[in-house]
């Protein structure tokens, strides 16, 4: 597999699961050992940790947007070499336990095996959360007794305007943001 075809897979990882919400179609780009790892405390942070195998990181998907309500998702730099992919961007959240906005940095290291992702590795500021927001208090709970443990999915588009409350206007582009950001290219496709 050519780097450029590894660049492809990653950015289909975005597009399916940032733009679509299709878990599924995630889960067919990984190998079925997948190694699956995010940075951050784990007694605190419920998505950090290591998740093996699809099954693993399924859930993990499925169960993600219970306790982040991710507003801007941008892949911004991909960088390849072999079978390594590398991508910095940004993210911002809405921590749903407190209600807060957080907003980070990460990087990402994929490693590819046979054009599959094999290894998944996101480094990124978790102390973010901590930093006071504008009003003075914290994204992020102080212990899992203050955040969910068990999510539900959602799907990540906005409601359709029969979903929302008479008067309300769409959202400012949550879905439209994701899909801009993660989507395919022309020439990725």
């Amino acid at each position: 597999m050519d780097e450029r075809e590894n660049v492809r897979t990653v950015r289909r990882l975005y597009a399916c699961f940032f733009g679509q919400g299709d878990i599924p179609g995630t889960l067919r780009l990984l190998t079925e050992d997948v190694d699956w790892w995010l940075a951050g405390p784990g007694e605190i942070l419920p998505w950090a940790g290591t998740r093996r195998g699809r099954e693993q990181v399924g859930r993990f998907l499925a169960a993600f947007p219970e306790t982040l309500e991710i507003e801007a998702f941008e892949p911004r730099t991909f960088v390849a070499q072999g079978e390594t992919v590398v991508v910095l961007g940004r993210e911002l959240a809405r921590v749903k336990p407190t209600d807060r906005i957080c907003e980070t940095e990460w990087v990402i290291v994929f490693t590819l095996r046979d054009g599959k992702i094999a290894r998944f590795r996101q480094y990124h500021d978790s102390a973010a959360g901590w930093r006071p927001t504008r009003d003075g208090r914290e994204a992020f709970p102080r212990s899992l007794t203050e955040a969910p443990i068990c999510w539900r999915p959602r799907p990540l588009a906005s409601p359709s305007a029969s979903e929302r409350p008479a008067g309300t206007p769409p959202s400012p582009g949550t879905a439209a943001r994701l899909s801009r950001t993660a989507a395919l290219s022309p020439e990725d496709t």
